[in-house]
């Protein structure tokens, strides 16, 4: 693998996941093309997984498999009769965790290839990015503890308007969400900067030949 193709691909898989994030469309709440951005970013993640490097990180292997899971638990969400929710809400999980196990790929990279200014990057981004799968997964358990089964009132204030059967209602939800929003944009930003001071790195000796597998 040339230093150039690396570099190419780096930055293909980040347009993948901001326009997959981005451009969602959905037909009665199921999502259509977010599976579709999910299984490119698993195609994207098996080309870079040649530099082994990169592959030798165990965040890698997170981000891996996250991918898989966001693009399986979409397909699934269409199976009328898996609960809608759940499946949206663990691929909500894995698609914020698999940003934060890259950027934690990325740090482990940049260190050992001695690249001080991108590992740091990557460590607050990663940090930050890691801090979201875990509030969502806190409010899952919060969900499932404290709200009863029960029908999803007329005008549900939120979709999908319920989890494990479970109806999502009242104000928590909403500062959850908002508060994810907040922090995945921090952390994708810094994610960026630390993968441009990389990729810049990479420009700068196209022709060189990686070590493979």
């Amino acid at each position: 693998m040339r230093a150039a193709d690396l570099e190419k691909t780096m930055g293909e898989l980040g347009r993948i996941y901001i326009i997959g994030l981005v451009v969602q469309f959905s037909i009665e709440g199921r999502p259509v093309l977010l599976p579709l951005f999910a299984a490119a970013s698993v195609v994207m993640l098996r080309r870079l997984s040649s530099y082994r490097a990169l592959r030798s990180s165990p965040w890698f292997a997170v981000t891996s498999v996250c991918a898989v899971i966001t693009a399986v638990a979409c397909v699934a969400a269409w199976i009328p009769a898996l609960d809608l929710g759940a499946c949206l809400w663990v691929a909500g999980i894995a698609m914020a965790l698999g940003p934060g196990a890259y950027a934690g790929a990325l740090h482990d990279w940049a260190v050992a290839q001695g690249w001080a200014p991108p590992a740091a990057k990557a460590r607050t981004a990663q940090v930050l990015l890691l801090a979201v799968p875990a509030i969502l997964a806190a409010g899952l358990a919060v969900v499932l503890v404290a709200v009863q089964p029960g029908p999803v009132g007329p005008d549900p204030s939120y979709s999908p308007a319920s989890v494990f059967g479970r109806p999502l209602e009242g104000w928590v939800p909403g500062v959850v969400l908002m508060a994810n929003a907040v922090i995945l944009v921090v952390g994708l930003l810094k994610l960026r900067g630390a993968s441009q001071l990389i990729r810049h790195s990479l420009r700068a000796q196209p022709d060189a030949e990686l070590v493979e597998a």
